[in-house]
């Protein structure tokens, strides 16, 4: 249990020299409006932040105190600022706060604007303006993966790991810090609430870049990461458990397939399935990592090419269980985050005489929406146009389940073994994709449903499965093709 926090150790690095440095500490005193200290570590550069914040921890950390690493050069805007602080740390889970961050990280924590988050004021020395990466939500802390060390809160009773300091000088402390602990299970957040002017533009440099080269070699295994979307864990009470056969073809994906296999081992309560591993031309030294996770649940059949349809149907048709009813197809770079197979099971038993396919909520690897069903209409222009519901948004989506749906990506979508065949499979005739998108059709030609379950999800790192050769476009446009075809002769019944 956390112990309740009443004093604040406010720590910074200044080569300032000491009118300034007084000035800074009196500006401390002035605003913060709690029991506090205030300690300058004196640096011309002999040491690094990491070092130093290391230092600070070990020698002023204690159980009531919540510690802000911060720069020298910032102006606290907000009266009682200290207040808060304590306020937000004794009432919530936050281990982590600054007032700028994001909720995405990769190379650098602002790559991607759009999911920068927080509110500061800057100053040139001749001018100044407010750079809002998002709107001010008063009283929120908003969770992200990564905070700026412009301003750093920290419970460091509360942490699993220190600064690292592999990395030196002044630049990637930062998130070099936050990482490991998200990684972790530490909570990270951002306040809007405490309104800081920085007096600098923020620049980078060669240490900058080699310190960020540094950090992407060290975690790039784990990027990009990404605040987790929200989700609910399911409790289905599974009227029967009908046998369930996965497949996932793969290519040199280790670390996604690796990740997609110990995802069901960790949040699939469900025991009667089976994975098939279709891999479509890995290297030697990639089929022989598997065997970390073949078992009894996983097996491997190996091909020389890849075409999405004709591989799944060879699956089906020749190493599936004889006793399988549902197959369920899955992309390579899936990431269960609940147990989703329960959930579309529950789905099936309750609609099997009606349902076509079972399709899920996917989320890109940045966490918005990848995956919320299919949407296929003709447009005022009699052009048929495909997307999926939701695509791209970050909120207000929808979380129910759509017992209507156009249909479901195959990228995790699951269908009778029988219904499946009796279509003869996947349309072998499709070269980039889309026959995912024809198969659904087919089951609302016949009168089924095809069913978006929106409270069982998963990331989709798509970008990582997506095929770059050259000409998917051109490949695209034939199979688009193909499936206005196939939609005219079923009289566009879509």
């Amino acid at each position: 249990m956390k112990k309740t926090k009443n004093k604040i150790v406010v720590i910074f690095s200044s080569h300032l020299g000491d009118e300034k440095n007084n000035e800074f500490i009196n500006h401390i005193h002035k605003t913060i409006g709690v029991k506090h200290d205030v300690i300058c570590y004196t640096n011309y550069n002999q040491y690094s932040l990491t070092k130093l914040y290391n230092q600070a921890i070990n020698e002023y950390n204690q159980d009531n105190v919540i510690m802000v690493f911060c720069h020298p050069d910032i102006i606290v805007k907000t009266k009682n600022w200290g207040k808060i602080l304590l306020s937000k740390f004794n009432n919530s889970n936050f281990d982590i706060i600054g007032v700028a961050g994001s909720t995405y990280m990769n190379n650098f924590w602002w790559e991607d604007k759009s999911k920068m988050v927080g509110v500061v004021e800057h100053s040139n020395g001749l001018s100044e303006w407010v750079s809002e990466y998002s709107t001010p939500i008063k009283g929120k802390t908003i969770p992200v993966v990564v905070i700026d060390g412009l301003f750093m809160v920290i419970d460091c009773n509360n942490i699993e790991h220190r600064f690292d300091e592999d990395f030196k000088g002044f630049h990637m402390y930062d998130v070099s810090f936050c990482v490991p602990n998200y990684l972790d299970g530490c909570n990270i957040g951002v306040t809007t609430d405490i309104r800081i002017l920085h007096k600098s533009v923020g620049m980078t440099n060669q240490e900058w870049e080699n310190n960020r080269i540094q950090f992407v070699e060290k975690y790039k295994d784990e990027l990009p990461l990404t605040v987790y979307p929200p989700f609910k864990d399911i409790e289905v009470n599974l009227t029967s458990e009908p046998k369930v056969t996965v497949i996932i073809p793969t290519k040199n994906n280790l670390k996604y397939i690796s990740n997609n296999i110990q995802s069901w081992k960790d949040v699939v309560n469900y025991d009667n399935y089976e994975i098939i591993i279709a891999d479509t031309g890995s290297d030697e030294e990639v089929i022989k990592a598997y065997d970390g996770f073949l078992d009894e649940k996983v097996r491997l059949v190996r091909y020389d090419y890849y075409n999405f349809g004709k591989i799944n149907n060879d699956v089906v048709n020749n190493h599936v269980s004889a006793d399988t009813e549902l197959i369920l197809f899955c992309n390579d770079d899936i990431l269960l985050l609940n147990d989703a197979l329960s959930k579309v099971v529950d789905v099936y038993n309750k609609k099997k005489d009606s349902v076509g396919t079972i399709g899920i909520r996917l989320h890109y690897g940045d966490g918005s929406i990848q995956h919320n069903g299919i949407i296929l209409y003709v447009d005022t222009e009699n052009k048929l146009r495909l997307s999926h519901k939701d695509i791209k948004k970050t909120e207000n989506y929808s979380v129910d389940i759509n017992y209507n749906s156009k249909g479901n990506t195959g990228d995790f979508m699951l269908i009778n073994k029988d219904l499946l065949l009796s279509y003869g499979g996947f349309n072998e005739g499709y070269i980039e994709c889309l026959e995912d998108v024809e198969l659904n059709l087919k089951c609302r030609h016949q009168g089924l449903k095809n069913i978006t379950v929106s409270d069982a999800v998963a990331f989709h790192y798509e970008s990582v499965s997506r095929n770059k050769l050259a000409g998917g476009d051109e490949r695209f446009m034939v199979d688009y093709k193909r499936l206005v075809v196939f939609i005219e002769d079923n009289n566009n019944k879509i």
